[in-house]
């Protein structure tokens, strides 16, 4: 990232379309039709980082993510660039972030699919990935049984209409983390941010762009301590 240096609309923008990452399979995930909402001040009064979490499986998961994170809408916009409608906002629209998932106590990693509300199971060398979970784990000293969100950015995608585009990478996760953490308040799901990016280990999940890690989140089941 460069110091110094303002985010700007590049004069030429030539389009990328979006990662495909390399799969073995999809989990389903069950779609949100709960209308009994708390209300949103009583979600915000109470959002805390919690730091105890209760073991949920993987399809519990599918709340959070689907009102944070599916794509509602797709187009592609006068540039060439294809677009989407989210619940969070995103630099031109373009939701170049992704969140890798993994429960700390097995070592499969999936990428949550916006379009299809899916956790696609990814096809990777999990070494670097787990030592790098490892080292969240030992920040928050979280359970086996919590799941990790790990926040990873399609920097060239981002590039290709951005100069110094790293700086709107951050402030994106960073929205999306925190909106997430509202979700999760809501869904009576334990959620709390960690300091970690995991920047260069990133990479290590597709040879395909130049990716870039932005942060990271634990989440679980909520208990009674706080």
């Amino acid at each position: 990232m460069t110091k110094n240096k303002e985010v700007e609309i590049r004069d030429n923008v030539t389009p990328l379309e979006a990662i495909k990452y390399n799969i073995i399979s999809r989990v389903k995930l069950p779609y949100f039709t709960d209308t009994t909402l708390k209300s949103f001040t009583k979600v915000i009064e109470s959002r805390q980082s919690r730091r105890t979490f209760s073991n949920i499986e993987l399809e519990q998961l599918s709340p959070l993510f689907y009102q944070s994170s599916r794509t509602k809408k797709s187009m592609v916009n006068e540039l060439g660039l294809t677009i989407e409608k989210r619940n969070t906002p995103s630099a031109g629209a373009m939701h170049t972030i992704d969140c890798i998932i993994s429960k700390f106590e097995l070592d499969t990693w999936y990428v949550y699919n916006s379009r299809c509300h899916t956790f696609d199971l990814l096809n990777i060398d999990t070494t670097i990935p787990s030592q790098f979970k490892l080292k969240c784990k030992k920040i928050i000293d979280c359970p086996n049984s919590a799941y990790l969100i790990w926040y990873i950015c399609d920097l060239d995608r981002l590039n290709c209409k951005y100069k110094n585009a790293e700086f709107l990478a951050l402030r994106e996760s960073g929205a999306l983390a925190s909106t997430q953490s509202l979700i999760a308040e809501n869904f009576d799901l334990a959620f709390c941010m960690l300091g970690l990016m995991g920047r260069k280990q990133a990479n290590t999940l597709s040879n395909q762009r130049n990716l870039l890690g932005v942060g990271t989140a634990v989440v679980g089941g909520l208990t009674d301590s706080k």
